[in-house]
């Protein structure tokens, strides 16, 4: 088998999906088993969030590889090159963990979670195509007559977002067991991690 036939088995539709659920917890796991034994589960948005996480996967591999591979041609010191390796394996591991970390925030909340109307409260968006895509949005909401309010700080979204006037109308979910899980429901990680059929309608919790 040459090289080029390998890497065609490693964009397989199963290989990729097989990658993509080391990331998977059992709650995220047993999430995308209700949504599909009910009938629920939109598979093309499955597919969105699997190479969503393959390409940060490889962008991640990437970027360390570039980092390495000077010290390989150039330090003939070998304690040089075990500190550089040491140091770029503990990179991946810490870069692999925010995916991690981020997809099953994201995604058990996003599709299990209760809805109910919020408003912008504030929005700071930055960063753009080679800078990265900042922003810190606050949504307010209400539930059982309190206000509340939804943050989401990211250093580096997946896109660039817009600026958005406060007061503007949008969706939050939450966790009924503790209202303090709680997520702004925007895009794009309507896109990435939402992955019922159709969206949701609001429901205020009143």
């Amino acid at each position: 088998m040459n090289i080029k036939n390998i890497l065609k088995l490693f964009k397989t539709k199963k290989v990729c999906a097989a990658f993509a659920e080391v990331y998977f917890t059992k709650k995220l796991r047993a999430t995308i088993h209700s949504l599909r034994k009910h009938d629920d589960l939109n598979e093309e948005a499955l597919d969105r969030l699997i190479g969503y996480i393959n390409k940060k996967n490889s962008l991640i591999f990437f970027y360390c590889t570039i980092f390495t591979l000077p010290f390989f041609f150039v330090q003939n010191n070998t304690f040089s090159l075990v500190f550089v390796t040491i140091m770029n394996l503990a990179l991946i591991a810490s870069a692999l963990y925010d995916v991690k970390e981020e997809i099953n925030k994201f995604v058990p909340l996003y599709n299990c979670g209760n809805f109910t109307q919020g408003s912008y409260d504030y929005c700071h968006v930055g960063g753009g195509i080679y800078t990265p895509r900042q922003f810190i949005i606050k949504i307010k909401f209400k539930i059982d007559g309190y206000e509340r309010v939804s943050s989401l700080h990211r250093k580096n979204a997946p896109t660039v977002l817009k600026y958005v006037e406060q007061g503007t109308p949008t969706l939050v979910v939450y966790d009924a067991m503790n209202f303090d899980k709680n997520l702004p429901f925007i895009e794009p990680y309507i896109s990435l991690f939402y992955l019922r059929k159709t969206l949701p309608h609001e429901k205020h919790h009143q």
